[in-house]
């Protein structure tokens, strides 16, 4: 137990508001604080002090970073959902109405017997079937299934071979598999 013959209160404010104090203590003399002391001892207290601050300002900053990371990956999420959904309106409905309308197509091609109409006919089935192959891919772009059912590192690897087919080279490829880093929603995201 000591005997406080002097001490010395400086209170530490946060962004105008008190957040606590330093106090020092004399237990050898019972005299006033010199300024010169005080003087230093205020200037600890105010570099104690801004550590607090930035302290506070790096909590927030962290806390913000994390809604930021939240709200992305829920944007990304919703992003998501919305492709799947038009790549699967797609592929079900366009796909599908084409595909009847090409069979349709061919089945009156058969019955003509104008070679110049038969020849139009011809094309428009050539037209069509080109717009389904359209389709298809526009909607294989929007949601590869390759990624869902086979994973992202085979969905990468058929990525770059389609790159290297359409641009005409020859690739080596040597990935190693990554799935296991990634959760399912974040595979596909």
């Amino acid at each position: 137990n000591q005997d406080i013959k002097a001490i010395l209160v400086l209170p530490i404010i946060v962004r105008k508001q008190f957040a606590g104090y330093v106090g020092f203590d004399n237990c050898v003399n019972d005299r006033p604080w010199s300024q010169a002391v005080i003087d230093f001892l205020s200037t600890a207290n105010s570099h104690l002090t801004q550590a607090l601050k930035r302290q506070g300002i790096m909590f927030s900053l962290k806390k913000s970073e994390e809604k930021l990371r939240k709200l992305s990956f829920h944007l990304m999420t919703i992003q998501e959902k919305e492709r799947k959904r038009i790549a699967e309106e797609l592929h079900d409905e366009l796909g599908q109405s084409l595909l009847v309308l090409n069979m349709q197509l061919n089945s009156i091609n058969r019955r003509l017997h104008d070679s110049l109409t038969k020849e139009r006919c011809q094309q428009s089935i050539q037209y069509v079937t080109q717009i389904i192959e359209n389709v298809r891919r526009l909607s294989r772009d929007l949601r590869p299934l390759v990624l869902e059912q086979l994973g992202l590192t085979t969905a990468l690897q058929s990525l770059f071979n389609a790159f290297a087919k359409s641009a005409q080279m020859e690739i080596s490829i040597c990935l190693i598999n990554i799935d296991n880093y990634f959760n399912n929603k974040t595979r596909i995201i």
